[in-house]
């Protein structure tokens, strides 16, 4: 029974290292990488699908773990700069946009797509996009709006 015990407990220590060494490496992104995710976000913040279904002048984002209120991006959609907020900053009359999903092959020597998720609410509308590397600039290959 100990040793049952003592099994469970070293295979979570392995896991939770496993988790914090992950989470650790997901925040620190080289400048190179910060730029093509800065690069990645502004094409889809600033394309037709989610102007369709965002219709406020300036985008908001509410703060995650993939989109913190202390990053280093400098994201623009509409001529404005985009502002990340906790959510306790953020009224409940306001649109504002989640960061869902990013989900890249960092290591793969030729990043050339990317698929991300972005949230709107309060109406739960979700913009589902591929973007694809056309020369030197990014293209939307595919999206899918879905409404809760």
């Amino acid at each position: 029974m100990k040793s049952k015990i003592a099994s469970i407990l070293a295979f979570a220590v392995v896991l939770i290292e496993i988790f914090v060494q992950s989470a650790f490496a997901q925040t620190k992104l080289s400048s190179a990488q910060l730029k093509f995710v800065e690069t990645i976000l502004d094409t889809a913040l600033n394309s037709a699908p989610f102007k369709t279904i965002y219709k406020d002048d300036c985008v908001l984002f509410k703060a995650n773990e993939l989109l913190t209120e202390d990053s280093p991006l400098v994201l623009y959609s509409r001529a404005c700069k985009v502002q990340i907020r906790d959510a306790t900053k953020i009224r409940p009359e306001h649109s504002y946009v989640v960061l869902g999903d990013f989900t890249v092959d960092w290591n793969s020597p030729h990043l050339n797509a990317v698929r991300i998720q972005l949230t709107i609410l309060p109406s739960n509308t979700d913009l589902n996009m591929t973007l694809v590397k056309r020369g030197k600039a990014w293209v939307i290959k595919s999206y899918v709006i879905s409404n809760d």
